[in-house]
Formats: structure tokens, sequence, C-alpha cells
């Protein structure tokens, strides 16, 4: 008897049936599965077996699932779309490397940069203003003056520069003005300086310790020049580079061989008790401050008893004249 084209025959068992019936309503795979199941089969032997059966009962197999072009597009759609997901992901992790790299690169430029950069802290600056102080000619006297002032300030540890302004008074006897003047001491640069604030005509100490300064200064010493015999590693240099010459007259003669001024060696022997002995040891230059041309002699000869003394003096010219002079103790 020939089987209807749409019913299982009879002459099957139930398992082919139940396979047909699947095949009419659910499609190859899930009649194959039963198939396979039932069969103990491999997938793909109980595929053919499946396909044959239908044929062999004349059952139209329902076509389910998708065509093998429909799913060549969908399979090309899914590649496209992990391909986007992909780059992006990838972009996206390279924008953060580049920004952490960025980040990175600029702690290190920002941490170079301090590295480089130096500050050093400001020095505190003590002053102390004693006003008028009176003077005899070879320095300050009074139990206030620049040195006495100069040793308060010391005691003070958190001062790293040292100012005592003051104005000296021109003794009634001399031929010169009141004179500004500044006191500084710069604890770091171990550097003493006298000040004429006027002129800024400076007479500067190097290498001036604190030690050996609080020594001279116990010393009570009416000038700064003496402070050599205190730091012997000092050194001394007078600066008027930035003073206008208003000195009187023309400026004396310096040999340039030795620095010896005539009109101050005619002086120092025609003042001498013997003119023969003088032994000139020292000569600084010839400079202008305010109406005088000044020089300091340092010079060696015998005095009213006989003995060899050394002196030490500043010279004060007017119109090749000297009109003054003041010893340095």
């Amino acid at each position: 008897m020939e089987s209807n084209n749409n019913e299982p025959s009879n002459n099957i068992d139930s398992i082919d049936y139940k396979i047909l019936e699947m095949c009419k309503w659910g499609g190859l795979l899930a009649a194959t599965k039963i198939c396979k199941d039932a069969k103990g089969l491999s997938f793909i032997d109980a595929k053919k077996y499946v396909e044959k059966l239908a044929i062999e009962n004349n059952i139209e197999i329902k076509k389910v699932g998708i065509s093998g072009k429909k799913l060549m597009i969908i399979f090309g759609i899914v590649w496209i779309i992990i391909i986007i997901i992909y780059n992006l992901t990838t972009t996206s992790t390279k924008i953060v490397s580049s920004r952490n790299n960025d980040t990175t690169n600029s702690s290190k430029k920002q941490e170079s940069e301090r590295q480089v950069k130096e500050e050093l802290p400001p020095l505190e600056t003590c002053t102390s203003a004693i006003g008028k102080i009176k003077t005899n000619g070879n320095g300050s006297i009074g139990s206030k003056t620049e040195f006495t002032e100069l040793a308060k300030l010391l005691k003070n540890k958190d001062c790293d520069i040292l100012e005592v302004v003051f104005v000296q008074k021109s003794p009634p006897d001399r031929n010169y003005d009141d004179m500004d003047l500044k006191v500084n001491y710069n604890r770091t640069t171990s550097v003493l300086q006298s000040i004429f604030t006027k002129t800024n005509v400076i007479e500067a100490f190097t290498n001036v310790n604190e030690e050996c300064l609080k020594a001279f200064l116990k010393s009570g010493s009416q000038s700064f020049n003496s402070i050599t015999d205190f730091c012997k590693d000092s050194k001394y240099d007078f600066n008027n580079r930035e003073m206008k010459e208003t000195a009187i007259g023309t400026k004396p003669e310096q040999r340039a061989f030795d620095g010896s001024v005539k009109i101050i060696e005619d002086y120092i022997k025609s003042n001498a008790k013997d003119a023969s002995s003088i032994d000139f040891l020292e000569w600084s230059k010839v400079s202008a401050m305010g109406k005088n041309w000044v020089v300091r002699c340092k010079y060696k000869g015998t005095n009213s008893f006989g003995a060899i003394v050394t002196e030490n003096s500043w010279f004060y010219i007017q119109d090749n004249k000297v009109v003054d002079t003041k010893n340095i103790q």
C-alpha cells in the first residue's frame, strides 16, 4: 500500500515515526537530534538517516532556521560588528594610554622643573640708627658708637645682615663736613663694609669671621682699618668708583712703579724727627672724597726717643697741599 505524502507509513517503528513527525513539524535539525539520541548515531550519520527516511516515506522536511545565503549575510554583519567593537576598544585603550603617558610626562617635567628650580631663604637685616656721634679725628668717641652698636647686634643670632646707621660729627678743627655713614656686616659672606652713604664710597674688608670681629670690637679700637690685626685672612678694598669727583685742585701725581706720592713724602719728611730714617712701606691709590684727594701711606722712621715706629695714616689733599691727616690705629 502506498504511503500518503503527508503521513508516515504504518509499517515503520515508533522511533522512525517520531522522526518523520519531527521532520514535518520541527525540521531537519530537530529530527536529526531525535535520531542521534535514539539510535546512538553520530550527528552526520543521523542526518543522513533522517533524510533517507523522509525520502522513502515521501515526507517533506520542514525548512526551519536560516538559509546558507542569509547565514553568510548574518555572519558578515556579526563579523563587522566584532571588528568595530575591537577598533573602538583599541582606540579607547590607546587614548587612555596616551593620556596616562601625557600625565606621566607632565609629572616628570614638573618634577624635573622642581629639581632645577633653586630658591634661597631671604636674609634677615637688623638695623640700628644711632643718630649723631662725636669723633676726635681718629674715630668715633662716646658710650654709643658704631662699634658698640655692632657688638650688640652680633648677639642676635636671627640677624643675617647687621647695619649701624649714623652721622659722624666733624671736629671743629677739621676741614670736612659731617659725614653720613653706615656700617654693614654680612654674616653669610663674612664681609664688613664702612659706607659713606652720600657718595657711596665703600671701605670693605673680606674674610672677616664673627670670632675675630668680636675680638676687634672688644679691643676698643676706633678704626676698622686695624681689623686686619685680628682677622689675619681679611683683605681691604677702598672703592670709590661711584663717587663724583668734587675734590679741590688737580689730582696729585702718583708714581707708577711704587705708588708713591711726592707731596706726601715731602710732608712726612718735613715733620719727621729724622727725615733720613723714613722708609715708605705701602701706598693706596689716590682717590677723590668730597672736597679732598685722599691717599693712605704706611711708613716707618725714628721717633724722638730713637726708637723705630711704624705709622699708617690717611692724608687729605687740596690744591696739591696736605690739609689734614688721620692716623689709623
